[in-house]
């Protein structure tokens, strides 16, 4: 669409001349480099221009929360502290976000034992950030973003080798990640409802540091046998993840620099993406290859958990050199999995991201908002009919779907599926329910994954219109 196109050149831009200089004198006038003042973008006619108006407005919102980002992941470790990442959190204002930052003795009093564990080789005080954005109905879960928020890392008493361990600083990238993811929420004012958790310290050598062989005792009461102290991430995260999980999310997106195990397997082309709920992670997989911000699935069969058993206390931090990401990952899931007993179709989802030199901190949070249209595309397939609602105040043009419509009826037909779509208007546009796309299983128990696409289609279609989209829903 005209919309799609002048947003991309718009990011095109905004990203493409994004560049982090504030430590270095002006380079461009030393070079004698001119600075570009405009872009020009073409449309046809005068009739488009609202609609390319909107489309660079969205373009903005997005690109200040990915550069927004970048700057905090290129911040040098000595600025870009625990209490850095907490006043970054407080910057960020809007009527409906409430940001909550605890220092060191409000942690204590939480019991979030597994974040202090990791900073006790550290003079800078840890941080536990939670952000809580209302843009949905009051009564809507939220969708739950946690980012791991180690400002450096060290690797502790396991001490990483010195070469390349200034590029530690990045890792708080997730926390970044989730920050960014915000910024862009509240400027697009985003009609959903957004829970944020971030664990931020730094993992140095001290006296005081934690050692190889320590028994951890964890927020949610697991215990922790500490192999590795540079495997800290994940413990910081498991405090987390729980906290996150009390709070009876409609599902749990974690965000995290977890592993070089992850770069190993997959360099930097992709990031790992691991979770318990398939319709989930395909949803998320479909929106990384939209915005080519792709992600690659690796399973989490239960023999996997084996890995991380302790003889000492109930998990182990580190699972061997074998499935390095995955046996993270199966740490990471004991801490959300009471919440999946109680709510079944409740998820989490884990993107392990991947370092690159030359990519710092890039548009991760960017995943996030087109996932947010079609986060649960398809889920099993156990009951009989199946809802997209498209949310929108004035009846918008539905060109531009026809095609995508036809196909997903070609694909119901070929599997002997009744499939609709119906489309009410009142006299002031949609009425608060409508449309609905509809679609009738009739013979099978699973949708085919061809199905599966096509429904993924239009509602990425819907999203990048604008076009506000609800979950889909399985009625009796």
């Amino acid at each position: 669409s005209l919309a799609d196109k002048v947003q991309a050149v718009a990011e095109g831009v905004w990203l493409g001349l994004y560049r982090f200089e504030k430590y270095q004198a002006k380079k461009d006038e030393q070079e004698g480099k001119r600075e570009l003042r405009a872009v020009t973008i073409m449309i046809p006619s005068r009739r488009h221009l609202a609609e390319a108006e909107a489309a660079v407005r969205t373009a903005r919102s997005v690109c200040d929360g990915v550069n927004f980002a970048r700057d905090l992941g290129n911040e040098p470790g000595n600025v870009c502290t625990p209490a850095f990442l907490g006043e970054q959190a407080l910057s960020l204002k809007h009527a409906k976000l409430k940001v909550t930052v605890m220092d060191k003795s409000a942690i204590e009093k939480a019991g979030f034992k597994g974040l202090l564990a990791v900073n006790q080789g550290s003079d800078k005080e840890p941080r536990f950030i939670v952000l809580r954005y209302q843009g949905g109905a009051k009564d809507d879960k939220p969708v739950a973003l946690v980012g791991k928020g180690l400002t450096f890392d060290a690797g502790g008493i396991s001490i990483k080798p010195a070469a390349q361990m200034d590029e530690m600083k990045f890792d708080m990238c997730g926390a970044a990640a989730v920050l960014g993811i915000f910024k862009a929420a509240i400027a697009l004012e985003l009609p959903v409802n957004l829970l944020g958790v971030i664990a931020s310290t730094e993992n140095l050598l001290g006296g005081s540091a934690y050692k190889p062989g320590d028994i951890i005792t964890s927020y949610k009461g697991v215990t922790i046998e500490v192999l590795n102290t540079d495997a800290e991430g994940r413990i910081i995260l498991a405090d987390a993840l729980a906290y996150a999980a009390e709070q009876q999310p409609a599902e749990i997106i974690d965000f995290a620099t977890l592993t070089g195990a992850c770069v190993i397997a997959l360099g930097g082309e992709a990031s790992g993406l691991m979770g318990s709920d398939e319709a989930m992670l395909r949803g998320l997989q479909a929106s990384g290859d939209h915005t080519r911000d792709r992600a690659w699935p690796l399973p989490m069969y239960e023999e996997y958990q084996e890995q991380i058993k302790s003889s000492s206390a109930d998990i182990k931090n580190v699972g061997g050199r074998e499935a390095g990401t995955i046996t993270a990952a199966c740490f990471l899931s004991r801490f959300v999995d009471e919440l999946l007993e109680r709510r079944r179709r409740s998820a989490w989802s884990l993107r392990a991201i991947c370092r690159r030199r030359d990519v710092l901190a890039a548009n991760h949070h960017r995943h996030l908002l087109d996932g947010v249209a079609h986060r649960e595309v398809i889920r099993v397939p156990a009951l009989e009919l199946v809802w997209v609602a498209i949310h929108a105040k004035v009846l918008p043009e539905r060109a531009g779907l026809t095609d995508l419509i036809s196909e997903l009826r070609v694909v119901a037909l070929q599997q002997e599926l009744d499939c609709g779509l119906c489309l009410l208007s009142t006299r002031r546009g949609l009425s608060e329910h409508d449309p609905h796309l509809g679609l009738r299983e009739s013979r099978s128990e699973q949708l085919a994954p061809a199905l599966q696409r096509s429904i993924g289609q239009i509602l990425v279609e819907c999203e990048v219109r604008g076009w506000r989209t609800g979950e889909v829903r399985f009625l009796d």
